[in-house]
């Protein structure tokens, strides 16, 4: 909540969103792909853990036994503008 007061925001709100992923379909699904190539490509982990992770995940998906997930929060408040109070929003990942 500290950027939420930095930003000069009052009177917060904080809405959830829950993103869920079981398929390969999925934009969720796609940023783990990603997340292994990234890995991959600075020399963080192996390919040959690379070709693993990425398996293992393709494996899962075909078993049905997928399933990844990511909460965003949205958060509203308000903020002095010129003598008046606007409603501004803030989304923390």
């Amino acid at each position: 909540m500290g950027y939420l007061f930095d930003a000069g925001l009052r009177n917060p709100i904080v809405i959830p969103i829950v993103t869920l992923a079981h398929d390969e379909a999925a934009a969720l699904t796609g940023s783990l792909w990603r997340a292994a190539e990234v890995a991959r490509n600075a020399g963080i982990i192996a390919p040959a853990e690379y070709d693993a992770w990425i398996g293992e995940l393709k494996r899962q998906i075909a078993a049905g036994r997928f399933l990844a997930s990511i909460v965003y929060f949205i958060v509203r408040g308000e903020r002095k503008v010129s003598g008046r109070m606007d409603e501004q929003a803030l989304t923390v990942c």
